[in-house]
């Protein structure tokens, strides 16, 4: 069910109310974002926020750019300066695969936020630590 929960969540769709013969769609949390969306896209194809209602999804960028440390840093600096303060990256397993793919040098990794010890990233990133 977790799994179920969390790939509704991360899902790019608006929600519908059904009817006969047609199931109800939770609307994923793109649909409900209406400010602050990001589709990292390159060449100036960035995507847009939805109405923030959940009646619409959000539009995805068309060309995909490449995920990177300092696109993460970029939306939670972004997040911060809008009020938040995040703490979790929800993303469908593609992105997080992507995530766990950035090629950063082990000295600049670190296992805990008082930078002392070096961490290793072995086949995926779980938990990114901002300093």
């Amino acid at each position: 069910m977790k799994r179920d929960i969390e790939f509704m969540l991360t899902s790019n769709v608006a929600r519908n109310a059904g009817a006969t013969g047609t199931a109800r769609i939770t609307a994923g949390l793109p649909a409900w974002i209406a400010t602050n969306y990001h589709s990292l896209g390159s060449g100036g194809t960035t995507g847009s926020a939805s109405s923030g209602n959940g009646t619409d999804a959000a539009t995805d960028a068309t060309t995909d750019n490449s995920i990177t440390e300092a696109g993460i840093k970029i939306v939670i600096k972004e997040a911060y300066e809008s009020g938040g303060d995040p703490d979790v990256i929800m993303c469908k397993p593609d992105i997080k695969q992507a995530i766990s793919d950035l090629t950063q040098t082990v000295s600049s990794l670190r296992t805990a936020a008082d930078k002392v010890a070096p961490a290793h990233v072995v086949a995926a990133v779980d938990v990114y630590v901002k300093h």
